[in-house]
């Protein structure tokens, strides 16, 4: 394409300001068309930095962002100013700006979250045990298969049953109390905010001890949690048991031995079921602890979009990932660079991939795409599972037929996707 036929393309200029170019071209022979689009777009997009934030023309809402991290802190005492320590170290912090959609209203939000350069922190010396526990695939499913069960049964509880809400945590590892102690250097700003709250402003010795969680440190995952489990185990609550197989799903019975509330989480979000008096005390329980958002109804969870229905079996959740799925076979397609054959099954009936005895082929494209597709299997594929673990069996010397198995897969996917009827 020459640099004139370029500039004499025909512009085609759609009502949200986008700009189609229309670009004539040969390939093969046969005149084709292809549509090249420009977005012309007056928004800057977000700062990288401090500088970047008070040198652009939304400043006033980004300082508006600012004030309303720190408040934050303040509110929860998170931190407190001392003299540094003599020999203790001090890890950095940077703030990171964002702008976010209402999921509601779709305005825009100017969110400031100022984290901790967790990567400098040494195990031993900042913290000791990283690992948080999060709820199993698995035990949601089988939660809120139990739930529609309780829901549409003809006996008590019946029509009081609340079938599937989810919440969110606010400012959750603001709320997770620390057992190391660790100091933070002063964040950017902070000294203004300081000076327009009328609080104590920092000096150049000053620090930041840490009292709660922060954005960033390794162990504020695990921190959280266990608070978090508290608040579901207190006696004083609503009468939660924690399940012994996974920790992180609470189920309570009346006297009888009949369910009448579950909940699960998985660190800042929770789902919860049961009737609706038992539901409302474990609001109430929780935001007399922390301040939370209802997000209501459940209708995506890690990813996984669901849709309560109903057919002549009966009642169902409709359990699906079609954004990520189809990315998944668009971006298989354009590496191969063809069109994905399609097959009625996920792998050949009756055959295993055999151990390639001859050179590796592409291990790291393989291990991609065996790895996205082990992610969704476990959530919402249940009949790509024994295909996947052929597969998975080949990561360290893949060959022709492990492509070719993988092929079939993907193939199989485009073809007979559905969502999982749960």
């Amino acid at each position: 394409m020459s640099e004139n036929a370029i500039q004499q393309a025909p512009i085609i200029i759609e009502p949200d300001g986008t700009v189609q170019m229309a670009l004539d071209f040969l390939e093969a022979g046969n005149p084709q068309m292809m549509i090249h689009t420009v977005s012309l777009n007056s928004d800057p997009g977000d700062p990288a930095n401090m500088k970047e934030a008070t040198n652009s023309g939304e400043w006033p809402q980004w300082k508006k962002g600012l004030h309303s991290e720190y408040d934050n802190f303040t509110k929860q005492k998170a931190w407190e100013q001392v003299k540094r320590p003599r020999g203790a170290r001090v890890l950095r912090t940077k703030n990171v700006y964002k702008k976010k959609p209402h999921a509601i209203t779709k305005e825009i939000r100017y969110k400031v979250r100022t984290v901790v350069k967790g990567y400098e922190q040494i195990q031993g010396v900042d913290y000791t045990e990283s690992y948080a526990l999060v709820v199993a695939d698995q035990t949601v499913r089988m939660m809120l298969a139990t739930s529609l069960y309780m829901h549409f049964r003809t006996t008590e509880p019946g029509p009081d049953w609340v079938i599937a809400k989810s919440l969110d945590v606010e400012a959750t590892f603001l709320n997770a109390p620390l057992e190391e102690t660790v100091y933070i250097e002063v964040p950017e700003y902070y000294g203004e905010y300081c000076r327009s709250r009328g609080l104590p402003e920092p000096t150049e010795d000053t620090v930041l001890k840490l009292n709660m969680g922060q954005y960033g440190l390794v162990q504020v995952a695990r921190a959280w949690v266990k608070r978090f489990t508290v608040f579901f185990l207190d006696p004083k609550g609503v009468g939660l048991l924690q399940c012994i197989s996974d920790p992180c799903f609470f189920v309570k019975r009346d006297n009888n031995g009949t369910i009448v509330l579950m909940a699960l989480i998985y660190i800042d979000n929770a789902i919860y079921c049961g009737l609706q008096s038992e539901t409302e005390a474990l609001l109430k329980w929780i935001q007399e602890h922390v301040t939370i958002t209802d997000s209501g109804d459940l209708d995506t969870h890690l990813g996984v979009d669901y849709v309560l229905g109903e057919d002549e079996i009966g009642p169902y959740f409709e359990c699906s990932m079609p954004k990520y799925i189809w990315g998944c076979i668009s971006e298989f397609e354009e590496h191969t660079g063809k069109q994905l054959k399609e097959y009625r099954t996920p792998a050949t009936p009756g055959s295993n991939v055999l151990k390639n005895q001859e050179e590796m082929v592409n291990q790291s494209g393989y291990r991609k795409f065996v790895g996205k597709i082990l992610f969704v299997v476990k959530k919402v594929l249940p009949d790509c599972a024994n295909a996947t673990r052929e597969l998975s069996m080949h990561l360290e010397n893949p060959g022709i037929e492990g492509w070719k198995a993988m092929h079939r897969l993907f193939g199989y996917l485009r073809a007979h996707y559905r969502p999982l009827k749960l």
